[in-house]
């Protein structure tokens, strides 16, 4: 999932934050399966964005990193 929030949406500025989401999904193996775009003019000053992802994923048990040996 990703979540975008601006000033105004500047639909070519956030094709290219999706798409580099979208190019990383591919080069990891994941999928991105939604999200949201908000436009916020009271939060945000022209020209920033805020970005935020999450994911979650499965593991087989014996290939399990428990961060012991980190």
């Amino acid at each position: 999932l990703d979540y975008i929030a601006t000033n105004k949406v500047v639909p070519e500025v956030i094709e290219q934050i999706v798409k580099g989401i979208s190019d990383a999904c591919v080069e990891t193996n994941t999928a991105l399966i939604g999200g949201e775009t908000a436009e916020m003019g009271e939060m945000y000053h022209e020209g920033e964005y805020d970005v935020a992802g999450f994911a979650v994923g499965a593991v087989e048990k014996d290939d399990y990193v428990d961060g012991s040996e980190v």
